[in-house]
């Protein structure tokens, strides 16, 4: 029974999340990685990000762990996108992992 609510419960989460991953999907492909990113990462949002570090840090390390690895890499592409703007306070939040257990940027 336990596997069947928990089966339930990631059919949904797909089915929630699989318009805004074909929509990404689609952007990357017709403009590219850099003209479809769009976010947290993208806008240069510490708190939006500290946020996210903050829930999943609680809810599972792991996913925390793969969010950083992530964002990080997206932010290669934001200051490629947008040189004009200054990423290093969101880079330092996605290395150091005591600033969002902490809720510094809270």
């Amino acid at each position: 029974l336990a596997s069947s609510a928990a089966s339930d419960v990631y059919k949904r989460q797909v089915k929630a999340l699989t318009p805004l991953m074909r929509g990404n999907i689609s952007a990357i492909i017709a403009s590219g990685p850099a003209a479809a990113l769009t976010g947290p990462i993208e806008r240069n949002d510490l708190n939006t990000v500290a946020g996210h570090l903050h829930a999943l840090e609680r809810a599972d390390p792991q996913t925390a762990e793969l969010y950083r690895f992530l964002s990080s890499r997206l932010v290669k592409i934001a200051c490629d996108k947008h040189p004009d703007r200054d990423y290093t306070e969101l880079k330092e939040l996605l290395t150091d992992e005591r600033k969002s257990l902490k809720g510094e940027r809270q």
